[in-house]
Protein backbone atom coordinates (compact mmCIF):
# COMPACT_ATOMS: atom_id res chain seq x y z
CA UNK A 1 0.00 0.00 0.00
CA UNK A 2 0.79 3.58 0.10
CA UNK A 3 1.96 5.53 2.57
CA UNK A 4 -0.09 8.18 2.50
CA UNK A 5 -3.06 7.03 5.00
CA UNK A 6 -5.42 10.06 3.35
CA UNK A 7 -5.08 8.48 -0.27
CA UNK A 8 -4.91 4.70 1.30
CA UNK A 9 -8.05 5.62 2.93
CA UNK A 10 -9.71 7.02 0.04
CA UNK A 11 -8.40 4.03 -2.57
CA UNK A 12 -10.38 1.67 0.93
CA UNK A 13 -13.62 3.95 0.59
CA UNK A 14 -14.09 1.96 -3.14
CA UNK A 15 -13.73 -1.56 -2.20
CA UNK A 16 -17.18 -1.73 -0.72
CA UNK A 17 -18.60 -0.24 -4.02
CA UNK A 18 -16.53 -2.57 -6.12
CA UNK A 19 -17.37 -5.70 -4.14
CA UNK A 20 -21.44 -4.51 -4.53
CA UNK A 21 -20.94 -3.87 -8.09
CA UNK A 22 -19.43 -7.55 -8.78
CA UNK A 23 -21.86 -8.89 -6.61
CA UNK A 24 -24.75 -6.77 -8.97
CA UNK A 25 -22.81 -7.86 -12.05
CA UNK A 26 -23.87 -11.38 -10.90
CA UNK A 27 -27.21 -10.73 -9.74
CA UNK A 28 -30.05 -11.84 -11.01
CA UNK A 29 -28.46 -14.09 -14.02
CA UNK A 30 -26.59 -16.24 -11.41
CA UNK A 31 -29.47 -16.26 -9.12
CA UNK A 32 -31.62 -17.70 -12.33
CA UNK A 33 -28.84 -20.14 -13.51
CA UNK A 34 -26.96 -21.20 -9.63
CA UNK A 35 -29.81 -22.25 -7.63
CA UNK A 36 -30.88 -19.09 -6.02
CA UNK A 37 -26.85 -18.18 -5.26
CA UNK A 38 -26.84 -21.06 -2.55
CA UNK A 39 -23.34 -22.79 -3.79
CA UNK A 40 -19.94 -22.03 -2.08
CA UNK A 41 -18.86 -20.08 -4.77
CA UNK A 42 -21.70 -17.27 -4.92
CA UNK A 43 -23.28 -17.46 -1.80
CA UNK A 44 -22.55 -14.56 0.39
CA UNK A 45 -20.02 -14.78 3.48
CA UNK A 46 -22.69 -15.59 6.42
CA UNK A 47 -23.41 -18.37 9.07
CA UNK A 48 -24.96 -20.62 5.84
CA UNK A 49 -22.00 -19.96 3.48
CA UNK A 50 -19.52 -20.80 7.41
CA UNK A 51 -21.85 -24.33 7.45
CA UNK A 52 -21.49 -25.26 3.46
CA UNK A 53 -17.66 -24.77 3.89
CA UNK A 54 -16.98 -27.14 6.56
CA UNK A 55 -19.55 -29.77 4.95
CA UNK A 56 -17.57 -29.57 1.89
CA UNK A 57 -14.47 -29.67 3.54
CA UNK A 58 -16.12 -32.46 5.48
CA UNK A 59 -17.11 -34.66 3.20
CA UNK A 60 -16.13 -33.60 -0.66
CA UNK A 61 -12.60 -32.40 0.57
CA UNK A 62 -11.66 -34.87 2.90
CA UNK A 63 -8.20 -36.59 2.80
CA UNK A 64 -10.03 -40.40 2.28
CA UNK A 65 -12.25 -38.85 -0.35
CA UNK A 66 -9.31 -37.21 -2.29
CA UNK A 67 -7.39 -40.32 -2.10
CA UNK A 68 -10.23 -42.49 -3.38
CA UNK A 69 -10.16 -40.36 -6.78
CA UNK A 70 -6.24 -41.14 -7.06
CA UNK A 71 -6.68 -43.54 -9.70
CA UNK A 72 -9.00 -41.23 -11.80
CA UNK A 73 -6.43 -38.48 -11.81
CA UNK A 74 -3.67 -40.86 -12.39
CA UNK A 75 -5.88 -42.31 -15.34
CA UNK A 76 -6.64 -39.39 -17.44
CA UNK A 77 -3.30 -37.53 -16.75
CA UNK A 78 -1.84 -40.92 -18.40
CA UNK A 79 -4.02 -40.69 -21.37
CA UNK A 80 -3.24 -37.21 -21.62
CA UNK A 81 0.54 -38.11 -22.16
CA UNK A 82 -0.35 -40.39 -24.18
CA UNK A 83 -1.91 -38.06 -26.41
CA UNK A 84 1.03 -36.05 -26.05
CA UNK A 85 3.74 -37.90 -27.28
CA UNK A 86 1.25 -39.51 -30.24
CA UNK A 87 1.51 -36.02 -31.34
CA UNK A 88 5.07 -35.45 -31.48
CA UNK A 89 6.31 -33.16 -34.44
CA UNK A 90 3.14 -31.42 -34.51
CA UNK A 91 1.54 -28.42 -32.75
CA UNK A 92 -0.81 -28.87 -29.60
CA UNK A 93 -2.94 -26.13 -28.43
CA UNK A 94 -1.65 -27.27 -24.37
CA UNK A 95 -4.56 -24.65 -23.13
CA UNK A 96 -7.25 -26.80 -24.55
CA UNK A 97 -5.57 -30.34 -23.62
CA UNK A 98 -5.44 -28.99 -19.47
CA UNK A 99 -9.17 -27.97 -19.94
CA UNK A 100 -10.00 -31.48 -21.04
CA UNK A 101 -7.78 -32.52 -18.42
CA UNK A 102 -9.44 -30.75 -16.04
CA UNK A 103 -12.83 -31.11 -17.52
CA UNK A 104 -12.66 -35.18 -18.00
CA UNK A 105 -11.03 -35.59 -14.36
CA UNK A 106 -14.10 -33.17 -12.85
CA UNK A 107 -16.70 -35.40 -14.28
CA UNK A 108 -15.66 -38.91 -13.57
CA UNK A 109 -14.92 -37.92 -10.11
CA UNK A 110 -18.33 -35.91 -9.46
CA UNK A 111 -20.55 -37.20 -12.30
CA UNK A 112 -19.20 -40.91 -12.68
CA UNK A 113 -17.97 -40.47 -16.50
CA UNK A 114 -16.39 -38.83 -18.69
CA UNK A 115 -18.47 -36.73 -21.74
CA UNK A 116 -17.16 -35.85 -25.24
CA UNK A 117 -16.22 -32.39 -26.08
CA UNK A 118 -19.32 -32.96 -28.67
CA UNK A 119 -21.62 -34.00 -26.53
CA UNK A 120 -25.08 -32.42 -24.86
CA UNK A 121 -23.44 -31.78 -21.60
CA UNK A 122 -20.23 -29.75 -23.09
CA UNK A 123 -22.52 -27.62 -24.84
CA UNK A 124 -25.18 -27.19 -22.42
CA UNK A 125 -22.00 -26.07 -19.67
CA UNK A 126 -20.42 -23.65 -22.99
CA UNK A 127 -23.93 -22.19 -22.97
CA UNK A 128 -23.81 -22.01 -18.98
CA UNK A 129 -20.83 -20.23 -18.89
CA UNK A 130 -21.46 -17.77 -21.69
CA UNK A 131 -24.74 -16.76 -19.35
CA UNK A 132 -23.09 -16.30 -16.63
CA UNK A 133 -20.56 -13.73 -19.13
CA UNK A 134 -23.34 -11.80 -20.59
CA UNK A 135 -23.52 -7.96 -20.16
CA UNK A 136 -26.96 -7.18 -18.27
CA UNK A 137 -27.35 -3.34 -18.82
CA UNK A 138 -30.08 -3.64 -16.14
CA UNK A 139 -27.68 -4.30 -13.11
CA UNK A 140 -25.64 -1.10 -14.22
CA UNK A 141 -28.56 1.43 -14.62
CA UNK A 142 -31.92 -0.30 -13.70
CA UNK A 143 -34.20 1.87 -15.88
CA UNK A 144 -32.81 0.27 -18.95
CA UNK A 145 -33.34 -3.02 -17.64
CA UNK A 146 -35.70 -3.77 -20.94
CA UNK A 147 -32.56 -3.82 -22.44
CA UNK A 148 -32.02 -7.24 -21.56
CA UNK A 149 -36.00 -8.49 -21.67
CA UNK A 150 -35.28 -7.55 -25.55
CA UNK A 151 -32.51 -9.89 -25.27
CA UNK A 152 -34.46 -12.51 -24.01
CA UNK A 153 -31.75 -12.99 -21.02
CA UNK A 154 -33.88 -14.27 -18.51
CA UNK A 155 -36.07 -17.19 -20.32
CA UNK A 156 -32.68 -17.91 -21.99
CA UNK A 157 -31.01 -18.60 -18.53
CA UNK A 158 -34.41 -20.36 -17.49
CA UNK A 159 -33.99 -23.10 -20.43
CA UNK A 160 -29.93 -23.43 -19.28
CA UNK A 161 -31.06 -23.89 -15.25
CA UNK A 162 -34.26 -26.49 -16.66
CA UNK A 163 -31.56 -28.35 -18.98
CA UNK A 164 -28.95 -28.27 -15.90
CA UNK A 165 -32.14 -30.09 -13.93
CA UNK A 166 -33.04 -32.31 -16.39
CA UNK A 167 -29.45 -33.14 -16.92
CA UNK A 168 -28.26 -33.94 -13.49
CA UNK A 169 -31.96 -36.09 -12.67
CA UNK A 170 -30.74 -38.32 -15.67
CA UNK A 171 -27.51 -38.41 -13.58
CA UNK A 172 -28.88 -39.07 -10.52
CA UNK A 173 -31.10 -42.30 -12.28
CA UNK A 174 -27.84 -43.65 -14.24
CA UNK A 175 -26.27 -43.94 -10.98
CA UNK A 176 -29.42 -45.00 -8.82
CA UNK A 177 -30.15 -47.87 -11.31
CA UNK A 178 -26.16 -49.09 -11.20
CA UNK A 179 -26.56 -49.06 -7.82
CA UNK A 180 -29.45 -51.49 -7.40
CA UNK A 181 -28.32 -53.95 -10.62
CA UNK A 182 -25.36 -54.29 -8.39
CA UNK A 183 -26.96 -54.99 -5.34
CA UNK A 184 -26.79 -54.15 -1.54
CA UNK A 185 -23.18 -53.04 -0.12
CA UNK A 186 -21.99 -55.45 2.25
Amino acid sequence: MTTYPELQTFLLSFLPFIILMIFIHFGWLSFILLYGCKDIAFSPYGEYWRQLKSIVICHLLSNKQVKSFRRVREEEIGVTISMLTESCGSIVDLGELMVSLANKITCRTALGRTYDHGSKFTKLLTRFMNMLGVFCVGDYIPWLSWVDRLKILEGNAKTIATQFDDFFDCVLKEHRSMKSRAGPEK
